[in-house]
């Protein structure tokens, strides 16, 4: 599933046609589909309708959340919909194609290569490799980034989340 970030400013076109073939052939041999979800306000990434097993649910699906559970991989940029994904345990993939341009415009609340766990991928080449071989997940040295990071935006993880919320209310009341 491909999550961009809006664009304020200019056309977002992060890939080539040759990707979008390359990465069709790799779909119908692995019986495989790829999902696009838009930003409500993006009106400029262009998703080719020609492949059978690319979709552009953007206007079936308003809810993202929607997706998130039933996605076996995120690739997105900047967007902070992958804490809400890495919950799920899931892979995720850091496109960076365009993050020299992007950070000249654009400031962010941390310094994600620091944050983040990777991988960062900066061309559609390297992009597919990683889609195709998903083995730098299992990774140990990858698993321990990948679990700082979810501890660091989802500290609360327990179940118990509702309980302390109800006690935290009834402390303000009294």
């Amino acid at each position: 599933m491909l999550i961009p970030t809006f664009r304020d400013k200019g056309a977002f076109d992060p890939f080539q046609e040759e990707f979008w073939a390359k990465l069709q052939v790799w779909l119908l041999e692995n019986n495989v589909a790829f999902v696009v979800k838009k930003h409500p306000w993006d009106k400029t990434l262009k998703v080719p309708e020609q492949y059978t097993n690319i979709m552009d649910l953007s206007s079936t699906i308003s809810d993202v959340q929607e997706l998130l559970l039933i996605s076996d991989l995120l690739i997105s940029d900047y967007s902070a919909i992958v804490t809400d994904f890495a919950i799920t345990g899931k892979p995720i993939l850091y496109y960076f194609h365009d993050y020299d341009s992007y950070t000249q415009i654009r400031s962010f609340y941390y310094d994600l290569k620091a944050v983040l766990p990777g991988p960062f991928l900066y061309d559609s080449e390297t992009l597919l490799s990683y889609i195709k071989d998903l083995s730098w997940f299992e990774a140990a040295d990858y698993q321990v980034e990948f679990q700082a990071f979810l501890a660091r935006f989802h500290t609360y993880m327990d179940g118990n989340s509702s309980k302390r919320v109800l006690e935290e209310m009834k402390r303000l009341r009294a």
